[in-house]
């Protein structure tokens, strides 16, 4: 084990723990098997693409979600189909997942605009895509029945139920509204974040304000025309192919693998993404919006510059950066003295995006300022060597945290579908262990020099006002 230069009579484990993986032809369809101690329960995932369909599908996704895994079946209303989900099945839910793909694997750079992986049954348009995941628990001996009943589901999934269509729109609807004081922060962050990357800006239509603003919209709309619009995205959904993630023993391995084969092969591999198709944001240029809830007492500011790029010691140099602003001079400034319950940042390499924000800020202009005057403050005198190897620790204690079976194999599998390799994470961490007050003082200079190329404030209405014309910008109404 190397000795870190800054730790000195102190060894750092630098080899990443890995997740036992092995890639399996299921009739047709890519599998990743790890197999894992799990107590006799088996986790299987399957992830359709989401990028087959056109970008306007793109809001209905999470309402789809929802209602996909609570409405009936031809002949079954919803409560005998959760009655017998919970006879069979530990948990089953849905995540919509998107998010860029590393350039390089094993050192080796990828073609530009090369998105394929190599598995067994075949090189697929995988990396770098959008995905709606659909994840199962249960018991070993549950696998069959489980699996026959999620197979019914995203083939048949009955949206005909008017008053349980209108029940999950408007339960979707106060939960989003009910979300604003609490996540505020969430929904400054994603709004400002999302000119870095195609994916940000997928991140924004599913769990940002434009979700929010959707659901009101959905609110009001014609029951019949909901449930015809469900009707085509789960033919849609279910045409572009699936591949699976499994967790388990050896022998669930290989007795799940056989099932799955035998339900989901004829659905075949994933299908390319469509050809110009995009869900970038709709300009470039950066943006400087304010919104306005009557419901809110204080704000939410939120700041995003561009980061490092991804494998490189900038962007571990930004990922230390982030956890001591967070812990030191955002929360002495913004918490302490500016009245804000919290602020923190964070550096994500592989959209290019280093993030800023406040949660419940009495004063979100005060805030944005504070976010530049800090990064020049701090680029002119940074931390000393003890801040530096307790900011250090921390990070290295985020990247090394023991995770339970179930989390080792989802993110095995994102990790996956994104080409991050373990030879990234070792370097990651031996990039780490070796950073020094230079390296942070150099990535501060570059965040510094930038402009903004996001800056958001949710608040009041009275304070959004104020906060608009200091900005040179309109409020834009929340109907929450």
């Amino acid at each position: 084990m190397p000795v870190s230069p800054i730790f000195p009579g102190t060894t750092f484990p630098l080899e990443p723990e890995t997740t036992p993986r092995q890639h399996e032809d299921l009739g047709g369809i890519p599998a990743l098997c790890h197999e894992l101690h799990t107590n006799n329960i088996s986790y299987i995932e399957l992830a359709f693409p989401l990028d087959v369909l056109p970008q306007e599908d793109y809001l209905w996704l999470p309402f789809f979600g929802r209602a996909a895994i609570s409405v009936g079946l031809p002949g079954m209303d919803y409560a005998e189909v959760s009655s017998l989900l919970a006879q069979n099945v530990g948990g089953f839910n849905f995540v919509l997942q998107t998010g860029s793909a590393a350039a390089s694997n094993n050192g080796t750079p990828f073609p530009d605009g090369d998105t394929s992986i190599q598995t067994p049954s075949g090189t697929f348009d995988l990396a770098g895509r959008d995905w709606i995941i659909y994840r199962l628990k249960c018991l070993d001996e549950k696998v069959d029945p489980s699996l026959d009943i999620i197979l019914r589901l995203i083939n048949e999934a009955d949206f005909h139920d008017s008053r349980r269509i209108k029940d999950l729109v408007l339960e979707m609807k106060n939960q989003l509204f009910s979300s604003l004081a609490p996540m505020g922060s969430r929904y400054a962050l994603s709004r400002a974040d999302r000119i870095a990357s195609a994916s940000m800006q997928t991140g924004e239509t599913w769990n940002g304000l434009d979700q929010l603003l959707f659901s009101s919209r959905l609110a009001q709309m014609d029951t019949d025309e909901v449930i015809a619009k469900l009707d085509y995205l789960r033919k849609a959904v279910s045409s572009g192919g699936v591949i699976a993630n499994l967790a388990g023993s050896s022998n669930a391995l290989r007795s799940n693998g056989s099932a799955l084969a035998k339900r989901f092969g004829r659905f075949g591999p994933p299908k390319p993404r469509l050809k110009g198709v995009s869900t970038n944001a709709d300009t470039t240029d950066a943006v400087c919006e304010v919104f306005a809830s009557p419901s809110l007492q204080v704000g939410f500011a939120a700041m995003a510059l561009k980061a490092a790029a991804f494998d490189t010691k900038m962007q571990v140099a930004e990922t230390v950066l982030g956890h001591h602003l967070s812990t030191g001079a955002l929360w002495e400034d913004i918490r302490m003295k500016g009245g804000a319950y919290g602020a923190s940042a964070s550096s994500d390499g592989l959209e290019r995006c280093f993030s800023l924000s406040t949660y419940r800020d009495p004063s979100p202009l005060r805030s944005l300022d504070s976010f530049s005057s800090i990064l020049k403050n701090q680029a002119a005198n940074f931390l000393d060597g003890n801040e530096l190897v307790k900011t250090i620790i921390g990070c290295y204690a985020r990247e090394t945290r023991p995770r339970t079976p179930s989390e080792k194999s989802a993110t095995d599998f994102l990790r996956f579908l994104s080409r991050i390799d373990s030879g990234y994470r070792k370097r990651k961490l031996e990039r780490l262990i070796g950073i020094s007050a230079e390296d942070i003082s150099a990535a501060l200079g570059e965040l510094a020099a930038q402009q903004p190329f996001g800056k958001v404030v949710i608040t009041g209405t009275k304070g959004a006002e104020q906060v608009a014309k200091a900005l040179g910008t309109e409020v834009q109404e929340l109907p929450v």
